[in-house]
This record gives C-alpha cells, sequence and structure tokens, in this order.
C-alpha cells in the first residue's frame, strides 16, 4: 500500500509541476538577443554625477563613462574618468553584462577594497539607451567612516 501511495505522490507531483509550466503560447520570435552584449552598449554616456553623504551634503556634477566591448561577448570594460567635484579617482574595470530584454542590459560590477576605500552595492544597467549606475563608497579618514552614495544618469 505505501508503494501505490508513494507511486501516486510522485504523479501528482509531475502532474503539478507540468501544469505549473509558462503557456506554450508565449511568442518569443520577436525577442532578438545580442551575440555580444558590450558591443551592443559600447559608447561614451554623457552625464551628471551626484554624490550625496546621508542629509548632510549633496554634490553634483557632469561627467561621463565610456563602456567598451571587450574579447569575450558578456564583457564589458567600464571608464570613469576622475572628477574632483565629487571626489573620485578614476576607474578602469571589466565587468559582467546579461541582457535582460531587447533595450535593457544589466552589468554586474565588482566592489573593491583597500585600507581606505571600499566601494559596495554597485549595480548598473543599459535602458533604452541611458546607462544607470549606483554604488556606496566608504571612506575612511581618521578613526571617522563616511559613506558617500553615488548616483549616474547619463545618455
Amino acid at each position: 500500500m505505501k508503494k501505490i501511495l508513494l507511486i501516486a505522490s510522485v504523479l501528482f507531483s509531475a502532474v503539478l509541476g507540468f501544469t505549473a509550466c509558462s503557456s506554450d503560447d508565449d511568442d518569443y520570435s520577436n525577442y532578438n538577443l545580442s551575440s555580444d552584449c558590450g558591443a551592443a552598449v559600447a559608447k561614451t554616456y554623457n552625464g551628471t554625477w551626484t554624490r550625496t553623504l546621508g542629509d548632510e551634503e549633496t554634490v553634483t556634477s557632469s561627467s561621463s563613462i565610456t563602456l567598451a566591448g571587450t574579447d569575450k561577448p558578456h564583457v564589458v570594460s567600464i571608464t570613469i574618468p576622475a572628477n574632483d567635484e565629487i571626489k573620485m579617482a578614476s576607474y578602469t574595470v571589466p565587468a559582467n553584462i546579461t541582457q535582460l530584454s531587447e533595450t535593457r542590459y544589466a552589468i554586474t560590477l565588482p566592489a573593491s577594497s583597500n585600507t581606505l576605500v571600499t566601494t559596495t552595492g554597485m549595480r548598473a544597467y543599459v535602458d533604452n539607451g541611458e546607462l544607470i549606475m549606483d554604488f556606496i563608497m566608504s571612506v575612511k579618514v581618521g578613526r571617522k567612516n563616511y559613506e558617500y552614495s553615488y548616483h549616474f544618469v547619463g545618455k
């Protein structure tokens, strides 16, 4: 009897699994995946950086970010020039890129750290030709630690 119940529960689970799948009527034929995501978003994006320190200060500055394709189709090289107004050193780093839809790409940025500066929470995406990037930079000055939030929007 236990074997029959076990077989029945396995079959029941399998039937539920098949019915939970999405409909076969979905049409993805109009969805065009790029074979080289890096090349698809490669260009210089001109825009505005906003740096905030809690409620204490907000600073904005015009700048640019360059995304360049690499020899790997799902890796992009990101170059951010130094910017004294928002206290940012130059930054060049490879990052993984994934196509989310026909016009939207997610960029996974690595976190970095040295003894005085740590960057975390980095995220970026390109949507319809617009680059949006956010991260938090922790800066240690003496015994005090400051957390600056950086936000970039550019076309």
